[in-house]
């Protein structure tokens, strides 16, 4: 099966230096505003500094990773290609981004690190008022177009028969078989208008958190682009285990809790587990 690690946002909302940033927690995978550490995520160490690399002025024909993916995010969110008005005049729009420079920032969280993220600002309230039944995404990469713009190409071109329309191209007089001439005059407007520059994220690459006696972390690959490397692979001894992590997630399997030692299982009046604590 593909791996499809990276996923569109489909917005120019999302500033790559505000909170949706790596580290950050979110709760659906494809919602990249339903975060969970709104000031910003946990602190990253030296250790795990990220990994960066760029292009400048990409341009259509660009076959590099991040132009496709760029390109990709244009398709994804629907440029309009123009619409024609009728027969006497046609008007046609055609919107064009064009940016600087395309950035690619990625790192590699240990389960330390996620375990920290987990504890951190809004992510232990929100678990419980879940219910612990949810699992969690870490966002692990982030690509970014710097100084990213849209322009408008306004071109309009008119055709009559008969008679002369007024306009800034020569007439052309052009014979009848029965006689007599056809004056043809076309014109044609350009006019480009361009939109704020901005810089955002136009796409992220996740792993899935899963909180279960032990905090575990998986590349999640149901995105919608393939591409980038492959993670270190996670050695069992690498597993956190949990000790004043106070919460418990749920797969779609059902929890019997049996499945960690050296915990206890706090359950409601309905056998449901609602809290963790260290025996």
């Amino acid at each position: 099966m593909t791996r499809k690690p990276w996923i569109y946002t489909k917005s120019t909302s999302l500033n790559p230096d505000g909170a949706f940033s790596l580290g950050q927690i979110i709760v659906e995978p494809k919602d990249p505003f339903y975060i969970l550490q709104p000031r910003g995520p946990f602190p990253i160490p030296d250790e795990l500094a990220p990994e960066h690399t760029g292009r400048d002025n990409a341009t259509v024909s660009d076959n590099s990773e991040l132009s496709v993916n760029w390109r990709g995010w244009i398709r994804a969110v629907g440029i309009p290609l123009g619409v024609e008005t009728n027969g006497q005049a046609a008007k046609k729009d055609e919107e064009e981004w064009h940016v600087k420079s395309l950035e690619d920032s990625i790192f590699w969280p240990d389960v330390a690190y996620v375990r920290s993220a987990m504890g951190h600002s809004d992510v232990p309230e929100t678990l419980k008022g879940f219910g612990f039944k949810r699992r969690v995404y870490m966002v692990t990469g982030i690509r970014i177009a710097r100084g990213a713009v849209l322009q408008t190409m306004t071109n309009q071109s008119s055709l009559e028969l008969g008679g002369i329309v007024e306009g800034s191209i020569a007439d052309a007089a052009v014979p009848l078989s029965g006689g007599g001439v056809v004056g043809i005059r076309a014109q044609i407007n350009t006019a480009q208008t361009a939109q704020n520059v901005q810089d955002f994220v136009f796409a992220y690459k996740l792993n899935e958190v899963s909180y279960r006696g032990i905090v575990t972390h998986k590349p999640y690959n149901k995105g919608e682009v393939s591409g980038g490397p492959l993670p270190p692979k996670l050695e069992d001894s690498q597993r956190a285990t949990l000790d004043d992590f106070k919460v418990i997630g749920l797969d779609e399997d059902e929890f019997d809790g049996d499945e960690s030692e050296g915990f206890d299982y706090l359950k409601d009046e309905f056998g449901v587990v609602v809290n963790l604590v260290p025996k």
